[in-house]
């Protein structure tokens, strides 16, 4: 079975003569067929977008346990030093 581009026949609508591209298509048995095998790659996806967003939501967290950690770690350095600077005679 072939059928026509849709420019082709479009173009055919409108009075322009242009070759028509064809292409073959399955037949009815042929898509009966396919229609019973389960196309794996949609639900492989699905999985890896799951999890490609777990990753994403961890690193984030990661990221901003770090950045409280580093300013947690800064405050607690400013503050021994001015203790340090207190205490100092002189």
């Amino acid at each position: 079975m072939a059928i026509r581009l849709k420019h082709a026949m479009e173009a055919k609508d409108h009075g322009h003569s242009i070759a028509c591209a064809t292409t073959n298509v399955p037949g009815p048995s042929e898509r009966t067929q396919a229609a019973h095998v389960r196309d794996p790659w949609p639900r492989e996806l699905i999985a890896q977008v799951r999890a490609m967003a777990k990753i994403k939501a961890a690193n984030r967290l990661q990221q901003m346990e770090k950045e409280q950690l580093e300013a947690l770690v800064s405050e607690r350095t400013s503050a021994l030093m001015h203790e340090h600077a207190a205490s100092r005679p002189g």
